[in-house]
């Protein structure tokens, strides 16, 4: 278990790092990760000792605001550093709660944890070094699409791309909140995201600017 933990930190700490690639993204996904625990543990599990959360989630939109007019920045330590305490936060979170299902913390997790496995595998059919970083994450191929497309500003559109995937993840978030206990329907939002991704992918691969 503590084997299999850490490799589960790793792999959300590392994806984590791959997606602080445009601004509000990384730092709006997990102050709705946190959201969704704090609405959670206050509404359905009547635990009003959420001091933890409330300064994590605080903390996040003061940085939010000045992360969206380009003034401040979570670079690699802070990535590294928030992606490690909402994991722990999170495992807490489902081992104090038997009714949750381990499954609603992969659907909030889902992203970061996807996108490193996506880009292994991708750099390992390119025979690239999964190390050796390069701008086709997701994120980068909406951002250069999105910067196309409405002829905006590099600042402009860089923190639009983090907005629009993080309004999908918020849609994502708030039907996995409601079926928190349900393992078949997270298991099935799980692979939606998973599909949806990956043929989103390969479409922006196709465009040709």
């Amino acid at each position: 278990k503590l084997l299999f933990t850490l490799f589960c930190m790793l792999v959300l700490i590392n994806g984590s790092n791959f997606i602080d690639g445009v601004n509000t993204l990384a730092a709006s996904y997990y102050a709705l990760v946190i959201a969704c625990v704090i609405y959670l543990k206050y509404n359905y599990y009547f635990d009003h000792e959420i001091l933890i959360e409330k300064i994590m989630f605080l903390t996040l939109l003061i940085f939010l605001v000045f992360n969206f007019f380009g003034k401040a920045y979570l670079g690699d330590s802070g990535a590294y550093l928030i992606s490690f305490i909402v994991g722990a936060v999170l495992i807490n979170f489902v081992n104090n709660y038997v009714t949750v299902s381990p499954y609603f913390i992969a659907c909030l997790l889902w992203y970061p944890a996807y996108e490193n496995l996506f880009s292994i595998i991708r750099k390992k059919l390119q025979k690239i070094s999964p190390s050796k970083p390069d701008n086709k994450h997701l994120h980068q191929l909406l951002f250069v699409f999105i910067k196309k497309l409405f002829k905006m500003d590099r600042k402009l559109s860089n923190t639009l791309t983090g907005i629009i995937i993080n309004f999908f993840n918020l849609f994502i978030f708030l039907l996995a909140t409601f079926y928190h206990s349900n393992t078949k329907i997270l298991v099935t939002i799980l692979i939606f995201n998973v599909s949806f991704y990956t043929i989103l992918y390969f479409q922006l691969r196709k465009i040709k600017y």
